[in-house]
């Protein structure tokens, strides 16, 4: 087979390394197809790694520090009455509206939180909780049923005023 190497079609291209044969003659130059897809990929490749130099440099302000970030959830924030003797924590940070409400699980408390709320508090007000009997609020004699978390969430609301 020849092949017309000045003609060849834009989405091949032409291996000038003329593979010999099993006589050990070199023969013809050939073509090699054109991925369409590595191509693309390295569209998608420069248009993330450009993004990501854009995201990089358009960073105005320096980051809190360690400290800075976990200091809120250190001590209580915001002790809320849910009934006699009981207090459920809230961290709140942010302005705006909706409130957005962080709930932590397995286990975990308002602390878990510590590297995502500052973020989401840049567009809205957002709180965290701490459940009964993790963090800083107090335990319920009760199950920590999904009927009794619930209802623990929804009078801290109401007795922090909305939260809105």
């Amino acid at each position: 087979m020849h092949v017309d190497v000045e003609n060849a079609h834009p989405g091949y291209r032409v291996d000038h390394r003329r593979p010999t044969d099993t006589n050990g003659k070199r023969g013809q130059p050939y073509l090699h197809a054109r991925s369409p897809l590595v191509s693309s990929s390295r569209r998608v490749l420069l248009v993330l790694l450009a993004g990501l130099v854009a995201t990089s440099a358009s960073r105005a302000a320096p980051a809190p520090t360690t400290q800075e970030a976990i200091a809120p959830y250190l001590t209580p924030q915001r002790a809320v009455p849910v009934e006699k003797g009981r207090t459920i924590n809230l961290v709140c940070r942010g302005q705006g509206s909706p409130t957005v409400i962080l709930s932590a699980g397995l286990g975990g408390w308002s602390f878990d939180w510590g590297l995502v709320q500052p973020a989401l508090a840049k567009r809205t007000r957002v709180c965290a909780w701490d459940r009964a009997g993790y963090g800083f609020s107090s335990p319920s004699p009760e199950p920590q049923d999904i009927l009794h978390t619930v209802s623990d969430l929804e009078r801290a609301l109401q007795g922090a005023g909305g939260l809105s």
